[in-house]
């Protein structure tokens, strides 16, 4: 976590982050022998998920096409963020009803409740090219190709992420007040050092200028 001069690069090592951790919880075993630490990656991949769909909601020049020949665009609702899963960025084959399983039934259960409903499965199981299984009464997320996929749709995503800035989800960031150019008082704003010490914070919009602590870096 490092200090940002604007979202975009505040954006890209967030997800990065979130990918590096999430191969580190799957690759990962547990001393006891009960696999990998399957859940936090999930979350982790469900979150890049999410964001890379969030950035492209309401966009007339993104689409995104089911399996089973559908086309939409990616609209207002959370679940409908999920429909990136059947884009260019994770070219994965599933219907518009098993995009939205994924939200409702792993994403939000799994990120709410620590838990989730019978029959949706967990699998550390590799070998697999496709993430996502579903078979009459059940349905099962492979992690390793999980995040085989959410790699390779971090680096499109990544390569065209100056796009971000025109995209409705960001406009609604800054409309929240926590991204604007209103005065900040500096008494108001502290920062922790890796050290424990306390610095005082210099805002440039609502981001905090490195210069003014330069001794302090990442953090």
């Amino acid at each position: 976590m490092g200090i940002h001069a604007d979202q975009i690069s505040q954006i890209k090592e967030a997800i990065e982050e979130k990918l590096l951790i999430a191969k580190l919880a799957i690759d990962l075993k547990k001393p006891s022998g009960g696999g990998c630490h399957g859940y936090p990656a999930a979350l982790l991949l469900f979150s890049i998920i999410d964001t890379i769909g969030s950035f492209h909601r309401g966009s007339e020049n993104f689409s995104v096409t089911f399996s089973d020949g559908e086309t939409t665009r990616i609209g207002a609702e959370g679940r409908h963020h999920f429909y990136v899963l059947s884009s260019k960025f994770f070219e994965c084959s599933l219907t518009r009803k098993e995009a939205e399983i994924i939200y409702d039934n792993y994403r939000n259960v799994l990120d709410h409740n620590s838990t989730l409903p019978s029959f949706r499965l967990l699998s550390n199981a590799a070998g697999n090219a496709q993430p996502f299984e579903f078979k009459p009464g059940h349905s099962i997320i492979y992690l390793p190709a999980l995040y085989a996929k959410t790699e390779g749709a971090v680096k499109l995503f990544l390569s065209t992420i100056h796009e971000v800035a025109d995209s409705l989800a960001l406009k609604a960031i800054l409309k929240k007040g926590e991204w604007t150019d209103r005065p900040v008082p500096l008494e108001s704003l502290q920062v922790v050092a890796a050290s424990g010490v306390f610095y005082p914070a210099a805002v440039s919009g609502s981001f905090l200028d490195a210069s003014a602590f330069p001794e302090v870096g990442t953090f």
